[in-house]
């Protein structure tokens, strides 16, 4: 090999070497580059994917980069100044009351009642509840397994049993159990309460015999997933739209649970998929109510609700006492008082508006029809207490102050649950006086406004935090005396020596009439009105204002 030759080799080898090492050295600045810009990028993770975000493909003409989820993300979120992570007290109740975290805690917040050598067993769940209308912290809901039912032909009766020897410990209770070292019936272990009509579970307990011993009327709690479910409900008992409808929700919350509630026993869900499907509805009751159709929501299988007078004797190994409907929440947020910062978490409230447009096959109004110029009002038409007094006058002005505006005078008692539902959701604006219609701002579209009319001296804020957790405008307008209302409007002159009543409160739910003065129903509406007209500017349109009406005309563009 002559020396040139080798000298040439030499420098091939060299200059090879020298391409890796610029390559190698490339790939890794590269690398830590990407690296930065995936740990910068992780830095914004939303809390709504759970903690993860997808890969992000880098938008450059020659690059296939994809950013990659961080595992420093969660650390980030903790080590940001305190004022971004601090809640006020309304803050915290909002997040504990009503959003997930109802559920949550009471899922993981539960205790044994009845000691292992029992043939049956209770375990005991609490939820976290506001003050009103009640003043204790928490709401039990509990799972019986492994409980006798008779049909008495005697009595025609029916009559629910355990065998259940009381816990003497304290330990993990969702109550206070210093009651049960000496107690002998189970419905004392749980703190009694009064809950409207007689409802929750301590009155039901009350009524089942807890101390059987005889071996033929004895269960076993063994098998406990190997027959279907059953959740015993017991009612209020009467037709009011939303306190049946919060009775409905909590018996759905218990069930929600449930399915994330652990079984220490098992480690699996004390509710699977597969019991959810075989589970069933069962009324303590006989009646037929009008909203016994919305009980399909609560277990979202197709079956309809028996009646304990209908069940067979036996052993059946699973009964749910559920939260009973006055324990709900969202009553206390029709009960409030006192003014406070309103609670915006939908988390609960838009699970069961998805449950119930699914159940009743209606759908929500499409994004290119949430605007309305001309804003669709209902108003809502009372007939046996609180009615509007003159109503038709009224709707005969606001018609002429709003013409363009399509105005309905709704019974909701005369139309179908279904359509109430729709109603609801096509509606922008629901006008009526305090009552349990407002329920229906549930179904209603975020931003859309009601309007509320209060009886005189009416201390509670009404539905002003119920519409401000869906997000619905709320404005409020008060009634009068009818003393001044025929002053006003008919100009009659106040009776001698009359004072409006110091305790104008008591009768206000029975009360035929509510007198609201022309001015302050149209200026109330009209405020209505202008927030729905306020949503959306479309190009081509001017939107002229005089007073309270408002018209939408086309733009003039001079040349």
């Amino acid at each position: 090999m002559s020396r040139s030759y080798a000298a040439y080799l030499l420098f091939a080898w060299k200059l090879a070497a020298s391409a890796i090492v610029v390559i190698a050295v490339y790939f890794l600045l590269d690398l830590r580059r990407t690296s930065r810009a995936t740990n910068y990028f992780s830095l914004f993770s939303p809390s709504s994917s759970g903690g993860k975000i997808p890969s992000l493909a880098l938008q450059g003409a020659n690059s296939s980069e994809t950013f990659s989820e961080s595992p420093h993300h969660v650390t980030a979120a903790a080590l940001l100044p305190q004022l971004y992570q601090s809640l006020d007290e309304d803050e915290l109740t909002c997040k504990e009351i009503y959003g997930s975290s109802y559920l949550t805690y009471a899922a993981s917040h539960h205790v044994s009642i009845c000691e292992s050598s029992s043939g049956s067993h209770v375990r005991c769940f609490q939820a976290r509840r506001p003050p009103l209308p009640f003043s204790w912290p928490f709401d039990q809901f509990c799972v019986a397994q492994g409980v006798s039912i008779v049909q008495d032909q005697i009595t025609s009766s029916t009559k629910f049993g355990l065998q259940c020897r009381i816990r003497q410990e304290n330990s993990n209770s969702p109550t206070e159990y210093a009651k049960t070292n000496s107690s002998k019936s189970l419905s004392n272990v749980l703190e009694p309460k009064s809950y409207f009509f007689s409802t929750g579970v301590e009155s039901q307990l009350r009524d089942w015999n807890t101390t059987i011993a005889t071996p033929t009327t004895r269960c076993s709690r063994d098998g406990h997933h190997q027959l279907p479910w059953m959740i015993l409900i017991r009612r209020e008992g009467n037709n009011n739209i939303f306190h049946n409808f919060m009775e409905i929700w909590q018996a759905m919350l218990t069930v929600d649970a449930l399915q994330a509630a652990i079984d220490p026993e098992t480690g699996e869900p004390f509710l699977s998929n597969t019991d959810l499907q075989n589970a069933r509805i069962v009324f303590e009751d006989d009646r037929n109510g009008p909203y016994d159709d919305w009980w399909g929501i609560v277990l979202h299988n197709g079956e309809v609700p028996l009646r304990k007078s209908n069940l067979e004797s036996g052993c059946y190994p699973n009964v749910i006492l559920p939260l009973p409907g006055s324990s709900s929440p969202f009553w206390s947020l029709t009960m409030e008082v006192k003014y406070h910062n309103p609670c915006h978490n939908e988390v609960l409230t838009n699970a069961v508006r998805k449950r119930m447009f699914e159940h009743l096959g209606v759908v929500q109004r499409s994004t290119e029809d949430i605007v309305h110029v001309y804003p669709n009002i209902t108003i809502i038409d009372r007939k046996e207490t609180r009615a509007f007094f003159d109503l038709p006058r009224l709707v005969t002005s606001l018609k002429a102050q709003h013409p363009s505006s399509q105005i309905n005078v709704v019974d909701f008692a005369q139309i179908s649950l279904k359509q109430q539902v729709q109603l609801a959701i096509d509606t922008d604006i629901l006008v009526g006086a305090h009552g349990s219609a407002f329920l229906h701002i549930l179904w209603m579209q975020p931003d859309a406004a009601v309007v509320e009319f209060k009886p005189t001296q009416f201390p509670g804020q009404g539905f002003r935090y119920f519409a401000g957790i869906r997000g619905v405008n709320y404005f409020e307008g008060r009634a009068t005396w009818p003393e001044v209302w025929n002053d006003t409007v008919h100009g009659t002159g106040l009776p001698e020596n009359w004072k409006p009543p110091v305790n104008g409160t008591a009768s206000w739910q029975k009360s035929p009439f509510v007198y609201v003065l022309p001015d302050e129903f149209l200026g109330v509406v009209g405020a209505a009105v202008r927030s729905q007209q306020n949503k959306e500017y479309a190009p081509g349109l001017s939107l002229s204002c005089s007073g309270s009406d408002c018209q939408v005309t086309k733009e003039q563009y001079s040349k």
